[in-house]
């Protein structure tokens, strides 16, 4: 009975290999999600259509959650001869290929990551780049991300085949044409990535000795590469003739939760069968260049592919081409884009129209694959063309923005799209006249206006702007701009631009300037406009003004007030504060307006130029403090000279300003005049105000700009380290006073550095760590000037040891002096100890050490002498490395051979 047995299974091995699975070519599996934890998988494979016997009514499919499923085919009629009983038997596409779709519904247990597999033996046999491919498993798979919340997601549908064409020396394109459903149907923001993989056998492992197409055959131009975001596949220049197998790995992206994250992934099995070609290339699609169109307008665009081809074998007749496309216009919902197949000899010409509405707003551009083949004979020839198309959302019209009381009142219409999630509007002082150009939605940084307020919901059309309730600034032009955001991230274009100026209804200050600089006598001085468009019914004389103050941070108080008139061109509008501390203290005022005893309101606040000064290496650093309401554009510099005036130096349009070419150890006093403006030109113009007298001394308290360029020579069998490095005097403008260096060292990549080594003359640029007991180490090294300020670490660079520890495998112990006892090969280094066992044959140990030297004379570590033989080792070797000390074990066997007369035990 097992001889029987065996001869059956031997029987087996030698059956013919065309009875066995020798049929797939190409595949992939999708999904769909149709409702709940319910999905419904489509397997996909393109096979063989004259391997008959190898011919799958059904497969098995597995869920990825433990579960699986015999899937029975569902396209083409029945079948006959031997693949009779199927109720369905795939349908021929040509070219000995047939399509096979098998579709199921499974419903998952709970949320979570499933990988949905299929493996079917085998491929096809003579596939190129997949060594003995009759024997290789075809697996494909599909990784489905359920997340919780119902997220719901399905995979993109590939609507261009896994089976093409190529010539030999002719570039050759494939474009899946994937269409994702999620992003059509759902208006989310998925995005897909392409990438090229190892096509996948038993067990979804990686196909041992895999190789991508390009490595076959000789050339530079002969490369395979693929858009990562369109997601087309290149190959430049096919070298030798065959077929050839291709994964291209499709993931999804989609932002949830503020997190831009992978929910599934598709993966593509592609066969390209290279071929001789009798003159023919493939045809040329004219280029189109990405565009925009706003949503609710109509898109159309004239598409062209052209072929100078002739047909075989009297090439007198011009082959035709078919021009198709695919792409996510195709599958939205509402208004769908239309592009006919269309056929025509030599030059083929098709119009793309799509009516765009509001749902197909979104913030990633729809993409669409444009495809062209030609009619050849033997090897039909296509090329691809992608074409990005955003559609944006329309800008809210109408906007008008209107005075009321301390604040601005903006409105706007948004009719057309009310899908909208809702608006934010933007403001800046003064009128820009800003219109967005084609295609760029929202409103950019460079314009100077700055989001004040988000509006949530597509209803809501109207804003009041106070500045979060601290009033705005009567005498100042705001204008305003709004646009519409959509729940993906999408944005429309901006509205025009709408500005308004606050009634005068409150005094607004034009100044507030140091007089004197004193400790105790010290006096400002501050003026303010009248309140010309007081609402004199409202609020009807008397007047009166009263000044408040505050030091630095503290609160307000009254410090004076004017006059009390029915007139306030009676009313004089200056005011100035003497007997105050403008040495130490910036100060702060506010303007109050009174009728009839009654507060109308306050000016906004306004405070002096307080000038802060920082000494630097024969520099001085000038920086301006201040808060005011009209807008400041330009500060002058002003320093004393020998004799107590004040000399101007220069001006800034910063707040910033540094005085140089100064000595060190000498004192230098300064004062700053600012100059600015409202953009009411009714008021004061220009604006200027001086800061407080201000004096310091330049002392050098600046550290040096580091080394540069430190290198290290690292000779690790000579146990040195040459460091050299670049001076900062020769390369730095900020220093030319460095006069020695430190040099910083840590034994280990991680740890503490310490000073090694200080290094006098900044010309010194170089130092030798020679005898090293261990070259490993991170070094760096800073600069100190001639005032001790030290600079931050150079550059830090690292080098390793290069330990060696050897054993040899027989000593001889006597009394020659040579070889006497059992020592490491000469040579060994960077080690710092060793644990040695040393065990006869029975097991036993019979030796021990922990210094590398080792020296062992023969004997048992009692001294005992031992016989002749072969002894077995296990040595653990710790080395000192840049990472640490590093465990290395050593095992094997020496001989112990004595010399004639020398005792045993």
């Amino acid at each position: 009975m097992k001889k029987t047995l065996i001869v059956f299974l031997f029987s087996l091995l030698l059956f013919p290999l065309g009875l066995w699975a020798t049929h797939n070519r190409a595949g992939e599996i999708t999904y769909e999600h149709i409702s709940g934890l319910t999905y419904r998988i489509t397997v996909t494979t393109y096979t063989n259509e004259s391997s008959v016997t190898a011919d799958r009514c059904s497969l098995d499919v597995f869920f990825g959650d433990g579960t699986s499923a015999t899937v029975s085919r569902v396209n083409g009629g029945a079948c006959g001869g031997s693949s009779a009983g199927c109720q369905h038997c795939g349908v021929s596409i040509g070219n000995n290929t047939k399509l096979n779709i098998y579709i199921t519904e499974h419903t998952y247990p709970s949320t979570g990551t499933y990988r949905i597999t299929m493996e079917d033996p085998n491929r096809n046999q003579g596939v190129v780049n997949i060594p003995n491919s009759v024997q290789v498993v075809f697996f494909i798979y599909a990784e489905l991300n359920i997340f919780p919340g119902g997220t719901a997601n399905s995979s993109p549908q590939l609507t261009n085949p896994p089976v093409d064409d190529a010539c030999l020396n002719v570039r050759y394109e494939h474009n899946p044409g994937a269409v994702d459903q999620d992003i059509s149907n759902n208006g989310l923001s998925d995005s897909l990535s392409y990438k090229l993989v190892t096509c996948l056998g038993n067990g979804g492992a990686p196909i041992p000795n895999y190789t991508l197409p390009d490595k076959w055959g000789p050339g530079p131009d002969n490369v395979i590469s693929i858009d990562p975001v369109t997601g087309t596949l290149s190959w430049d220049s096919p070298k030798i003739q065959g077929e050839y197998n291709v994964a291209i790995l499709i993931e999804e992206w989609r932002e949830i939760g503020g997190t831009v994250t992978k929910i599934g992934s598709v993966l593509r099995d592609l066969q390209i069968t290279v071929d001789v070609c009798q003159t023919n290339n493939p045809p040329q699609i004219q280029p189109i260049p990405d565009t925009c169109v706003t949503a609710t307008e109509a898109l159309n665009k004239r598409v062209t592919a052209i072929d100078n081809d002739f047909l075989p074998p009297n090439f007198i007749e011009r082959q035709s081409v078919e021009l198709s496309a695919t792409g996510d216009p195709f599958y939205v919902q509402g208004n769908k884009a239309s592009f006919p197949t269309k056929t025509a000899q030599r030059i083929v010409s098709q119009d793309f129209d799509w009516s765009t509405q509001c749902n197909h707003i979104r913030s990633y551009p729809y993409f669409v694959v444009f495809r062209a083949e030609d009619n050849a004979p033997n090897v039909r020839l296509t090329d691809y063309l992608d074409w990005r198309i955003n559609v944006l959302a329309p800008a809210p019209t109408n906007i008008n923005a209107e005075p009321l009381g301390a604040g601005i009142n903006v409105t706007w219409g948004y009719a057309l799209c009310t899908n909208a999630a809702g608006y934010r509007i933007y403001r800046r002082v003064d009128s820009l006249g800003y219109e967005a150009p084609l295609c760029e939605t929202g409103i950019p940084a460079s314009t100077g206006y700055q989001l004040v307020g988000t509006i949530v919901g597509a209803g809501s059309t109207t804003f009041f702007d106070n500045d979060n309730g601290k009033g705005l600034i009567s005498g100042q032009k705001y204008c305003y701009m709004v646009y519409a955001y959509f729940d993906d991230g999408a944005e429309s274009y901006p509205s025009t631009e709408s500005c308004a100026t606050l009634r005068k209804e409150v005094p607004i200050i034009t100044r507030v300037s140091v007089n004197t600089t004193n400790a105790t006598t010290g006096s400002d001085t501050v003026k303010w406009a009248k309140p010309t468009e007081l609402d004199v019914q409202k609020y009807p004389g008397p007047y009166q003004y009263k000044i408040l103050r505050k030091v630095n941070n503290g609160s307000f108080t009254t410090v004076g007030s004017s006059i009390v008139s029915s007139d306030l061109d009676l009313i004089d509008t200056i005011f100035v504060d003497n007997g105050i501390n403008t040495l130490d203290n910036q100060h702060t005022y506010q303007i109050e307006i009174y009728s009839n005893q009654i507060l109308v309101g306050p000016s906004r606040p306004a405070t002096s130029p307080w000038l802060k000064l920082k000494p630097l290496d024969n520099r001085m650093e000038l920086s301006l403090d201040i808060d005011v309401p009209w807008q400041n554009r330009t500060m002058y510099v002003y320093r004393q000279n020998s004799s107590g005036t004040f000399d101007y130096v220069d001006s800034a349009n910063t707040l910033i300003f540094t005085d140089s070419n100064l000595i060190n150890g000498q004192e230098y006093c300064y004062y700053i005049t600012t100059k600015g403006d409202y953009s009411d030109t009714a008021l004061e113009f220009p604006i200027l105000n001086n800061s407080q007298i201000r004096c310091d001394t330049v002392v050098d308290k600046q550290a040096p700009c580091p080394p540069q360029n430190l290198n290290v020579k690292s000779e690790c069998e000579l146990f040195f380290n040459d460091l050299t490095w670049l001076n900062p005097n020769d390369i730095c403008d900020t220093t030319d006073d460095v006069v020695s260096y430190n040099v910083y060292y840590r034994p280990f990549s991680q740890g503490d550095f310490s000073v090694i080594e200080q290094i006098q003359g900044a010309e010194n640029t170089a130092v030798l760590f020679d005898n090293l007991e261990s070259v490993a180490g991170c070094y760096a090294i800073t600069a100190i000037d001639s005032f001790d300020n030290e600079s931050p670490f150079s550059n830090v660079v690292c080098v390793d040891n290069c330990p060696y520890y050897e054993l040899p495998n027989i000593f001889t112990p006597g009394k020659d002096g040579q070889n006497d006892q059992y020592i490491p090969l000469p040579g060994w280094r960077y080690v710092q100890e060793v644990d040695m066992t040393i065990y006869n044959r029975w097991g036993e140990v019979v030796y021990t050490a922990t210094d590398p030297a080792l020296g062992w004379d023969g004997s048992t570590t009692e001294g005992k002498g031992l016989p002749n033989g072969t002894y077995f080792y296990v040595c653990k070797v710790y080395e000192i490395r840049l990472e640490g000390i590093v465990e290395r074990i050593l095992k094997g066997t020496v001989t112990l051979l004595r010399e004639s007369g020398q005792p045993t035990n």
